[in-house]
């Protein structure tokens, strides 16, 4: 899938299907036989790529979506600005498998990526904000480059990850997020990505790895749960 169309591919690699149905993100249903596609609205698309619904409750753009063991999904609705400073920096939505708006909770960060975890519904969700940072100590005398003056006062985002539960209460709050998620299903814990570091956290939010040995670049993460003999 891409931002134009959507494309239905077999074993061998041929492409079988083709609709320009395009999106940010795409779930499947494997229970409804089904296809959620998400971008500048909702799309619940048949597995012959033609759509059986829209809905439009995004406010900017859908960034994220997943799938709930009940057939409904969880999905990231990212602002495109804040009107104002205490102003939400986007939107967790849940909605039913006939479109219904279960839940929306505003977002003080501003969301990338959404997991949810099928053993129980709860939901994991990643993203960044803007942080203040203090320019007035240098006075006259700044730093040479961008690099230094972010070791000084640190970087313009901060990154942080919350998990709520299936009913959208926050459970955890972790101040590390970036742009990929995934959960392990064995034991639930969750893996973060960002652009230098990935790490690993409990369900509960306390720290499991953390790996710095990795290269400065955008990633995307999968986690392959490990079978117990």
């Amino acid at each position: 899938m891409n931002n134009e169309s959507v494309f239905a591919v077999d074993n061998t690699g041929t492409i079988i299907k083709h609709s320009r149905i395009g999106g940010f993100d795409i779930v499947f249903d494997k229970s409804g036989d089904c296809l959620w596609i998400v971008e500048q609205d909702i799309k619940k698309c048949s597995l012959d790529l033609e759509i059986i619904m829209t809905v439009d409750p995004i406010r900017h753009g859908a960034c994220s979506v997943d799938i709930n063991p009940d057939g409904s999904i969880w999905i990231a609705d990212r602002f495109a600005g804040k009107l104002k400073a205490d102003a939400p920096y986007g939107r967790l939505l849940k909605i039913s498998s006939q479109g219904e708006i279960l839940k929306a909770i505003d977002l003080n960060i501003s969301p990338v990526c959404v997991r949810v975890n099928k053993s129980d519904g709860s939901v994991w969700i990643t993203g960044t904000r803007e942080r203040h940072r203090d320019f007035s100590v240098f006075g006259d005398d700044w730093p040479d480059t961008i690099d230094a003056l972010n070791n000084l006062v640190g970087d313009e985002t901060e990154s942080y990850t919350l998990k709520y539960d299936a009913k959208g209460n926050l459970l955890v709050s972790i101040a590390k997020g970036g742009s990929s998620i995934d959960l392990d299903s064995s034991d639930g814990s969750v893996w973060i990505a960002d652009r230098k570091k990935i790490w690993r956290y409990f369900s509960t939010g306390t720290i499991l790895t953390e790996q710095t040995e990795v290269s400065d670049g955008q990633k995307w993460i999968a986690a392959v749960p490990v079978k117990v003999e």
